[in-house]
């Protein structure tokens, strides 16, 4: 009979700082992301605000020159601000002085990528969802047919 053998488990964490534990960085974020500072983010979990700061290290670069909310506004309003983007790049389209500095093709590019991400902001397929959509009807169709008539 073959024994086999078990992988030793992984040494548990010991907790050298226990006042670091009482940060909910999900909670600590989303304040941040608000436009709260360390300070205040610390007196909501009565922590000094250096340890706000370094759990939420990684995240600061997401939170750097956001406003009070701004982040807010900018979910709230997604859609209409790529309708403005997409008027603006309609009409740059015809900007003889942007013409001269990018070609056509990269604006056209652009173009597309922003009308695209308009339309799924919408709720509105995208030519490569519509195209998908019709081959999985056709496949439908086609169940139960026997192969020889396909």
């Amino acid at each position: 009979m073959r024994q086999t053998t078990l992988a030793p488990s992984p040494p548990r964490k010991i907790i050298t700082n226990p006042s670091r534990q009482k940060i909910d960085v999900a909670k600590a974020l989303k304040l941040r992301l608000q436009g709260n500072t360390f300070e205040e983010i610390g007196a909501v979990f009565a922590v000094h605000r250096s340890s706000v700061q370094q759990a939420l290290q990684k995240f600061e670069p997401f939170c750097r020159g956001l406003g009070p909310g701004q982040l807010t506004a900018y979910s709230e309003h997604r859609a209409e601000l790529f309708n403005a983007v997409e008027a603006h790049l309609t009409a740059s389209l015809l900007d003889g002085d942007a013409l001269a500095k990018a070609s056509l093709n990269n604006r056209a590019y652009a173009f597309k990528q922003i009308h695209e991400a308009r339309r799924l902001e919408a709720g509105q397929s995208t030519s490569n969802v519509s195209v998908l959509g019709k081959l999985v009807a056709a496949a439908e169709e086609r169940l139960g047919t026997p192969a020889a008539s396909m």
